[in-house]
């Protein structure tokens, strides 16, 4: 017995030193800030919370046999993935409950290879921006048919995140023939209206293969939803809504708010020594970044951006870092690191393109510095 508890101690602190955590929601999610404001813990507690509570987090996930490795791509944003809202007219469904109908559907089409984060959601609209976001509907919609605008609540989206082309392909051919199908928002570079959307979804549920993660009280293998997830072949499990919330919630990208409570808590779960952002240094090797443009193959030159000057690199960083999120936080004995995600401009063709920047975060020197660009 001694030795089960000496060597689950000891595994407990190797699992500190290297620590791996997708990404946190402290951004639409509360309990973080609340719990510090609330106790008056320092950096040093904070760090210590969010470890116990991602521990916790490892070890339910354990009980219902999911791996959080492999829900990876459905947490972070993807370079070659699509993000897609679909649109339904929900008075076309002539039904009180036309969500359930909507996803009923929708599962019946959702052959998913990978895994995908589901955001679900009325188009709410304050009363004083009724008319902006009319225009914005039908300016950024991809109609597949016509479409009655009575009103902005009667519209259902269905957000659908870490999709291939040709699984989007399937989606969108398999609901041609459903009525309360209009069409669908392509959200995967940033827009204004994408920063809206976000803002009014609720993260309903992970699809990975067979399976359906959803948060709840009570954690297990069973379906607390509406949802007929297993008429269609899928096994559902249950995860507690405070751990789901916080290291299961996809977070669709946007700026980040003022408070920057969302990058400060992140930092915090990789470090007890937190500052803004903002006034860090950032530092790109001269000799890295030759090595970057120099390669045939690097991401930078594929992406038809061999013109971009250092200046520009870290004029693109800079802007992201104090714009939105970071993710993929890592902790190591030699480094703390964490990702970012920055859209450029491709120089051979006018399009969007993106790339995934990995930095170091030296707290101590108030240091950023460039690990690599893929």
């Amino acid at each position: 017995m001694w030795l089960n508890e000496l060597l689950k101690t000891i595994w407990s602190r190797v699992e500190k030193e290297f620590l791996m955590i997708y990404a946190i929601d402290a951004r639409d999610n509360i309990y973080l800030e609340s719990m510090a404001l609330t106790m008056g813990m320092d950096n040093s507690d904070v760090f210590n919370a969010i470890d116990d509570l991602h521990l916790e987090f490892l070890d339910e996930l354990k009980k219902v046999d999911v791996n959080y490795s492999d829900l990876k791509n459905c947490l972070i944003p993807q370079k070659k993935k699509r993000e897609i809202a679909l649109v339904f007219d929900s008075e076309i469904t002539g039904s009180s409950i036309y969500g359930v109908e909507i996803l009923t559907k929708l599962l019946s089409v959702f052959k998913m290879p990978s895994c995908n984060s589901i955001l679900l959601g009325d188009l709410i609209v304050d009363a004083n921006y009724r008319n902006e976001i009319k225009a914005a509907f039908f300016q950024f919609i991809v109609k597949e048919k016509e479409i009655n605008y009575i009103s902005n609540e009667l519209f259902f989206i269905v957000y659908i995140n870490n999709l291939s082309e040709f699984v989007f392909d399937n989606i969108r051919t398999s609901l041609n023939d459903y009525p309360p199908y209009v069409g669908f928002f392509d959200l995967t570079f940033s827009s204004s209206f994408k920063n809206y959307i976000s803002t009014i979804l609720v993260r309903s549920f992970i699809v990975h293969k067979n399976e359906i993660i959803v948060p709840n009280e009570i954690t297990g293998i069973y379906n607390p939803t509406w949802y007929p997830f297993e008429e269609y072949g899928f096994k559902c499990k249950s995860v507690s809504s405070e751990h789901y919330g916080l290291f299961l919630s996809y977070k669709i990208e946007r700026p980040a708010n003022l408070s920057g409570e969302d990058v400060r808590f992140s930092l915090n779960a990789i470090s007890t020594t937190v500052f803004n952002l903002s006034d860090f240094q950032l530092i790109i090797d001269e000799s890295k970044f030759k090595y970057l443009f120099k390669s045939k193959n690097h991401s930078l030159n594929r992406a038809g951006l061999s013109d971009m000057s250092v200046s520009d690199l870290e004029n693109e960083i800079r802007l992201k870092i104090n714009s939105n999120y970071i993710f993929n936080l890592r902790l190591s004995p030699n480094t703390i690191q964490f990702n970012i995600m920055i859209e450029a401009m491709r120089s051979d063709s006018g399009k969007k393109t993106k790339l995934l920047v990995a930095l170091e975060y030296a707290a101590e020197k108030k240091i950023l510095r460039l690990i690599t660009i893929v």
